[in-house]
């Protein structure tokens, strides 16, 4: 038996040399540690969202609009020709006059964005540089018609290699997203709703489609693309919006396997395309896509001999791995599986059900500066549902809106699409839905960022409808806030958040009563940024998945305790009415 036993472990360690040596692909949840996905520092310096009647990505007049590729050059993204992907990852711009210095500014600070967020320990994939007088071959930046780029390193080919930018007026390119989207090209990537399975995942609305731009659709095929063996990824920042060359205003791409899942966004790489550019440049230690498919079935096959070995001789070495595993990838569901559904006159992104709640409790989530669309806070929402079986709810209060997109004006546009009237009401309207025929039924708040701080106004003007709530790396928490507490609260705060203590907490202790004072909490993640639970979620950092991981089962144990308290204290208020009506009635007698 311990010969066994011995045999199992030198397998494990076969195999781990095998997965390196081979380069099975891992799954997307394991991009490094070091990864960073986008946060809600928006730099300041760009500039508001285009318009979707005017998008200048569709403007440029190139194939699907922004993507410049020689005739002689076959299309294929990622390219399967190696020559497409640039030497050892560098990149060499040249910056034109055309461009403004505080725009150079802000293309570079998306170019180091994406260094960093593809850097795997001291690995780096990518480089951009300002070309020198021996490059031969760069990219040339410059102010446009729309924003365009030409796809890949193009080796044999001798015209400048250009990344059009536009800043007008009427629309401007001048956006992380849409510049990282242009650079993605460059490094050799097409768009995402053209894979070639992306049938399995969207259906094109051709009847809604311009006449004309048909082509703009065009599905690649596997002898030209090679997806990099990874999932579909809804969320890309190379994905078209839902309404891309619409001439009715209507859809001309719907997604199928998630109904609510929102198309496309330009804020910033997603974690897949983060590991598409690890992969395509060979920083990740995955081989060739040939090697990955020629050693599929041997590497499956000495997997299954590992995990029966494990089971069968070593049960307790597949328990820690198991535990292990879970604290690194307990969620890597990142598509939102909830669906958006109308209350009264907003929109509400809803999961669970009253009936499937254990416990006669919902939970209203309040989104940060980034809106209603934001992936990674409605997995939250959908994590949290599943985990502790309870309903949960997140309203639009934006209305579509986002205010992430005005950093340099955020408390004006805030006190416009987010003033407290509308949430208030919001919130009530939403509370009375989730109650339904259920009065006793109760509600908590969850708040993140801008959500905190009405968290925080809710449990102090709104205390007979939630009886508690929770505001994770809550922001604008000040005195006169948190003083008019009534309900008790957990506080959870990043790193680079003001400190909980003794700013918030002597508040509380000073001025809010000894009920909800003693019952509120206070969490502090040092090790994390502003955002790590919401829209800045990475679920491809392990160590960000282990922080969200630890959240949870605070918020979850913070819920469970307030709830005992709070049917304690009722069971209490009833025993003092039970004896004074016995009393009453004694005197009577």
């Amino acid at each position: 038996m311990q010969l066994l036993l011995s045999i199992s472990i030198g397998f494990v360690v076969y195999i781990i040399n095998f997965h390196t040596t081979l380069a099975l692909p891992p799954n997307y949840n394991d991009v490094s540690k070091d990864n960073t996905h986008f946060n809600e520092e928006i730099p300041t310096l760009e500039n508001s969202r285009p318009s979707a009647k005017f998008n200048p990505e569709h403007i440029g007049g190139h194939y699907q609009g922004d993507m410049i590729i020689p005739e002689e050059i076959s299309r294929g993204a990622a390219h399967r020709p190696l020559w497409q992907r640039w030497p050892n990852g560098i990149i060499p711009y040249d910056m034109t006059s055309s461009i403004s210095a505080n725009h150079s500014q802000l293309i570079v600070d998306a170019m180091r964005r994406m260094e960093n967020l593809t850097r795997i320990g001291n690995v780096q994939c990518i480089k951009f540089r300002p070309k020198t007088s021996s490059d031969e071959i760069f990219i040339t930046i410059r102010n446009g018609t729309g924003c365009s780029a030409h796809v890949g390193y193009l080796q044999n080919y001798t015209l400048n290699r250009t990344v059009t930018l536009m800043h007008t007026p009427r629309a401007t390119c001048m956006r992380t997203g849409i510049i990282q989207h242009e650079l993605l090209h460059v490094l050799g990537f097409f768009h995402e709703q053209s894979r070639p399975d992306r049938d399995d995942y969207v259906s094109i609305q051709w009847n809604n489609i311009i006449n004309g731009t048909e082509f703009n659709f065009q599905k690649y095929n596997l002898t030209d693309i090679d997806t990099l063996n990874t999932s579909y990824d809804y969320g890309s920042v190379m994905h078209y919006d839902a309404d891309a060359f619409s001439s009715n205003g209507l859809p001309t791409i719907r997604a199928t396997r998630n109904a609510s899942a929102v198309l496309g966004q330009r804020i910033g790489m997603s974690p897949i395309d983060i590991l598409e550019v690890q992969r395509y440049y060979r920083c990740d230690r995955t081989s060739s896509s040939i090697a990955i498919r020629t050693n599929t079935i041997l590497i499956s096959s000495i997997i299954i001999i590992e995990i029966t070995l494990i089971f069968l001789f070593n049960s307790a070495i597949l328990l820690e791995k198991s535990q292990i595993s879970q604290a690194t990838t307990s969620w890597n569901e990142t598509y939102p599986k909830g669906q958006v559904t109308r209350v009264k006159n907003v929109d509400v992104y809803t999961v669970g059900s009253n009936a499937y709640s254990t416990n006669d409790l919902s939970v209203i989530v309040i989104y940060d500066i980034f809106g209603f669309n934001i992936s990674q806070t409605r997995v939250f929402c959908d994590r949290f549902s599943a985990q502790y079986k309870v309903q949960v709810a997140m309203p639009d209060f934006f209305r579509g809106k986002t205010a992430s997109l005005h950093i340099n004006n955020l408390t004006t546009v805030l006190s416009v699409i987010g003033n407290w009237s509308q949430v208030s009401s919001d919130l009530s309207d939403v509370a009375s839905w989730l109650k339904g025929t259920s009065p006793s039924h109760r509600i908590a708040l969850i708040g993140f960022c801008w959500g905190g701080l009405q968290v925080v106004r809710a449990c102090s003007n709104l205390s007979t409808l939630f009886f508690t709530g929770i505001s994770i790396h809550g922001a604008w928490l000040t005195e006169d806030e948190v003083r008019q507490l009534q309900q008790p609260m957990l506080f959870i705060a990043a790193g680079d958040d003001p400190p909980l203590k003794p700013d918030i907490s002597s508040v509380i202790e000073k001025w809010t009563s000894p009920r909800v004072a003693n019952q509120c909490q206070y969490e502090t993640y040092s090790n994390m940024k502003h955002g790590f639970v919401s829209a800045g979620a990475n679920y491809s950092n392990p160590e960000n998945v282990i922080a969200i991981d630890d959240v949870h089962e605070k918020v979850r144990n913070f819920l469970d305790r307030i709830s005992r308290n709070s049917a304690s204290s009722t069971h209490h208020s009833m025993r003092c009415f039970s004896v004074f009506l016995f009393l009453f009635l004694l005197n009577i007698i």
